[in-house]
């Protein structure tokens, strides 16, 4: 899989296990950069793009863009959105007694609270379980305290729901110590996730990087 802008010759081949660093030394161009892969996952003008094997992929579908870390939130509308849709699979595969018996239940509960009343109630009898799931308000319990912690968390989901195989982050040793890289490396190793960092000053080299500097003459240097 690589991640190619060809207009500034950046082609970043993204390995397993590897972690690459794209240095942006002119503040003017790292911010250029970050808008263009924001507008390329919007399917607009930006002039990255995303390819396997010479295949052209959908970069609003396979990679994610994270320029405040500490915004980030698992329970974001398209991750609850698939956890949904796991809940609703795994319900219509094992729990399909238990979901019409609980159904006839409501139905009968409905029929109660209808007659309590003189006017005339009508209500939905559609069998629906992602109804009852947005009804309850069902989320992702959230147990992270540290920026590390909501990180790998965050990652994983975007990876095991949403698909997600590529994250790109912006200047995200501003906020983690070389051990908590070190723990975060581990798991987008694990979990098979290319993991890019673009960051505005170069900073110890951890292991499992491949740093690439951008200097103010645009030109593209190589540190492997």
């Amino acid at each position: 899989m690589k991640l190619v802008h060809a207009e500034y010759g950046i082609e970043i081949e993204l390995k397993e296990n590897q972690i690459s660093v794209l240095v942006v030394e002119s503040p003017e161009k790292l911010s250029e950069l970050i808008q263009e892969l924001y507008l390329s996952r919007q399917g607009g003008e930006g002039k990255f793009l995303l390819s396997e094997a010479d295949k052209l992929l959908n970069m609003g579908k396979f990679l994610e863009l994270v320029v405040n870390p500490f915004a980030i939130d698992v329970n974001e509308k398209r991750i609850v959105q698939k956890l949904y849709q796991e809940i609703e699979s795994q319900v219509q595969e094992q729990l399909v007694l238990e979901t019409a018996e609980i159904h006839s239940r409501l139905i009968s509960y409905l029929e109660e609270i209808a007659g309590k009343v003189t006017y005339p109630v009508i209500f939905d009898l559609e069998q629906n379980v992602l109804g009852l799931m947005k009804t309850y308000n069902v989320r992702l319990e959230t147990e992270s305290i540290t920026m590390l912690e909501k990180l790998v968390e965050y990652f994983r989901l975007l990876h095991q729901l949403c698909r997600v195989e590529v994250i790109v982050c912006v200047n995200l040793k501003s906020y983690l110590s070389e051990v908590e890289l070190r723990q975060l490396y581990e798991t987008v190793f694990y979990e098979k996730i290319a993991l890019i960092l673009l960051e505005n000053v170069q900073r110890e080299k951890v292991d499992g990087e491949r740093i690439c500097i951008m200097d103010r003459d645009w030109c593209i240097i190589d540190l492997e």
